[in-house]
């Protein structure tokens, strides 16, 4: 299963959790693969949606003066684990 397919399963929990934060999070997330000209997208390519969205949170939390937002923490979780040293 793909990470693009994942995040349709992601939204059905979040729904059924009633995580509202998480829902419109993925709800983003699922709005910008569909701006894509591809509609089935790699993993390489849904990993740069997540991080072209964080840039774009990062930018705005720093015009607004603020360091996190929930929008943020929801979105780092997708990102894979970086290695450690």
């Amino acid at each position: 299963m793909s990470l693009q397919d994942q995040f349709a399963d992601e939204l059905k929990m979040a729904m059924k959790a009633q995580e509202m934060d998480r829902v419109g999070a993925v709800r983003i997330l699922i709005g910008e693969f569909q701006r894509q000209r591809e509609k089935t997208l790699s993993d390489e390519e849904v990993i740069g949606i997540i991080k072209k969205l964080i840039k774009s949170e990062r930018e705005l939390l720093a015009v607004a003066g603020k360091e996190t937002s929930k929008f943020l923490v929801i979105m780092e979780e997708y990102l894979p684990r970086q290695a450690s040293e």
